[in-house]
């Protein structure tokens, strides 16, 4: 049996979890949720502003664009956790899609080169991505 791949949520709503959450673990993932950005470094293993290169990497990460500022239509959450990244999705190492109900957040990260989508098609967005895994 192959070992399950691991996603790392960081949704606000507890609504988008479960959904998030059901959706991946059709997929076969095991899903570790937190509740902060902070969470988020805890579980990658990265200690900002020293240390930016992810020591325990997940396959999958989904988070709100904006996690932890939920009325502000930032993307800088998902900006700082994307750069954390980088170089793991560029080798394919890993997946990263940031989700936002505000379509200024979404546009936004777009724009900076964050791969965003709205909430209102996030699991088909998620499927679509994870469609060759």
């Amino acid at each position: 049996m192959s070992e399950k791949k691991r996603a790392l949520l960081g949704l606000h709503n507890p609504g988008y979890i479960d959904l998030v959450s059901q959706a991946l673990d059709l997929l076969g993932y095991q899903i570790t949720s937190t509740e902060s950005v902070e969470g988020m470094y805890k579980e990658m293993g990265v200690n900002p502003p020293d240390d930016y290169s992810p020591k325990n990497h997940f396959d999958l990460y989904v988070m709100d664009t904006n996690f932890g500022f939920p009325d502000n239509n930032s993307y800088q959450p998902a900006s700082n956790v994307y750069n954390c990244l980088k170089k793991l999705i560029q080798t394919g190492e890993t997946k990263f899609l940031s989700i936002s109900g505000d379509d200024n957040s979404v546009r936004k990260a777009r724009e900076a080169g964050i791969p965003s989508v709205s909430k209102n098609n996030c699991i088909d967005d998620i499927f679509e991505m994870l469609g060759d895994d």
